[in-house]
């Protein structure tokens, strides 16, 4: 089947928090000056090639289980390494993960016409005080952009919580 990595269990909390948070699942349409918000998400996954930055789109996420979602990250990904990239449906969110490159924080360029973005950092090792212990813990900052034309800073913090506390306790929120 392949290797699992943490991306679908990013992408599942992300699909999962945007169904209480509709409307940064959208796209701004500059000829009619429209907002239209969307029901099914399609997560642009930033891919680096060769040829540079390409954002192949992840259609349907919202309906895919973790291995479908490897299995077409991965095939997605080979597709832009070769130069092809998938325009079937227009990406109604992006994820942009700088983590591999050991990126600890980074901001993340929204990519037109969304109107968010979020970012993956590093997972690293760190002390931690749980219940007045220190202990050594992974952590991983998430980043973010959204367009604040749509978008006010309480509701995208409200989002970035709702993501955090579905990937702290996947257990309640990401099982299938």
């Amino acid at each position: 089947r392949g290797r699992l990595t943490l991306l679908p269990f990013l992408i599942r909390a992300m699909c999962l928090a945007l169904k209480k948070h509709p409307h940064l699942n959208a796209r701004y349409d500059e000829k009619t000056q429209q907002l239209q918000q969307y029901e099914a998400i399609h997560v642009a996954v930033a891919t680096q090639t060769d040829q540079g930055l390409m954002v192949p789109v992840l259609e349907f996420a919202q309906h895919l289980d973790f291995w479908q979602m490897a299995e077409q990250i991965r095939d997605l990904a080979q597709q832009a390494q070769q130069g092809q990239q998938s325009l079937a449906a227009k990406s109604t969110i992006t994820i942009s993960s700088l983590g591999a490159l050991g990126g600890v924080m980074a901001t993340p360029i929204i990519n037109a016409p969304e109107v968010a973005i979020i970012g993956v950092n590093r997972q690293m090792q760190q002390p931690v005080v749980v219940e007045g212990q220190i202990q050594i813990r992974t952590l991983m900052h998430l980043s973010s952009s959204f367009d604040h034309r749509f978008i006010d800073g309480y509701d995208a913090a409200s989002f970035i919580q709702d993501m955090r506390k579905m990937l702290e306790a996947p257990q309640l929120y990401l099982v299938q």
